[in-house]
């Protein structure tokens, strides 16, 4: 639903280029699916590619998509696609150890507070109780939302 309103929102505000009709290069024979996606990713500055891909990615091997999912998290600079990079990342199948992982590293202060309330949404979403420690270490994060959705994020996981 966020990435609808996402593509609904670049498309109302004309925020990225159209699509080349230029065909991409034939895919090496010799690389996985997920490798291919992970390639095709980084080659393109096309906001609606790199969402598609992301989606693509959702519905690939679940560890090998988690992984790519982490590198091109570590990669990507913009903000509204690291988030969308987190929604692939629970669109996933399984992976808990490795999407719990991956959202706890998203905790960190130097990222965009809107990439770290998301993780925080989406740990709570895990419901895993072995979250509670990343989350206690980021207690005094500067931003004071989302030191109240880490307090949130607590209780709820403590309730569980």
């Amino acid at each position: 639903m966020k990435r609808l309103a996402l593509l609904a929102l670049i498309a109302l505000v004309g925020g990225c280029r159209k699509p080349t009709t230029k065909a991409p290069p034939p895919p090496d024979p010799a690389l996985t699916a997920v490798e291919q996606l992970e390639i095709a990713y980084l080659s393109t500055r096309d906001l609606y590619t790199k969402i598609q891909i992301m989606s693509e990615l959702s519905d690939s091997t679940p560890a090998a998509a988690v992984e790519v999912i982490g590198r091109l998290f570590d990669f990507e600079q913009d903000t509204e696609l690291r988030e969308e990079l987190l929604v692939s990342l629970m669109d996933v199948d399984g992976e808990l150890d490795a999407k719990r992982e991956l959202l706890e590293e998203a905790l960190d202060p130097d990222l965009p507070e809107p990439v770290r309330l998301t993780a925080i949404d989406h740990l709570i979403g895990l419901g895993d109780k072995r979250s509670l420690p990343a989350l206690q270490k980021y207690v005094a994060d500067p931003s004071q939302e989302v030191r109240r959705a880490i307090e949130d994020a607590l209780n709820e996981l403590m309730d569980r």
